[in-house]
């Protein structure tokens, strides 16, 4: 439904009701459980920005805007933990960009794959997971 967002059985159209800014960029181990097994099998308690990214565009202007609103501060929130002291604030920033694009795509692509290929689908969140903590200076 363009211009809502379901959570389990509630369903809202006010922003106000959305959900928190996902969690997994308030710290560098947090940022490792968006690619974890239960996180990609709870789907109606996931991360938002993943699961509506593609819908976003059809959503209403008031619910697009507070979807990239929270996305913005969820990159703020990643670039804080990209633990690389050479890096500038723009470079963190645009480091966040591709993490948690990269965190999206993979939790995307291993939820399309879950049933028919488990075994891949593992493969892409661990693959990932392991590139991100490497990327963020984290440990596994």
């Amino acid at each position: 439904m363009p211009g809502r967002w379901r959570r389990g059985s509630a369903t809202s159209t006010a922003p106000s009701e959305w959900p928190e800014p996902e969690a997994a960029t308030r710290s560098p181990n947090a940022s490792t459980g968006t690619l974890s097994p239960g996180h990609r099998a709870d789907i109606a308690r996931g991360c938002p920005y993943a699961s509506f990214a593609e819908a976003a565009r059809r959503l209403d202007p008031a619910a697009s805007a507070h979807y990239a609103k929270g996305l913005a501060e969820n990159l703020d929130r990643l670039a804080q933990v990209v633990n690389i002291p050479e890096l500038s604030e723009g470079e963190r920033r645009a480091r966040a960009i591709v993490l948690f694009s990269e965190m999206a795509g993979a939790l995307l692509l291993a939820r399309a794959v879950a049933d028919a290929d488990p075994a891949l689908s593992d493969k892409i969140l661990e693959s990932a997971r392991a590139d991100l903590c490497n990327r963020i200076k984290v440990a596994r």
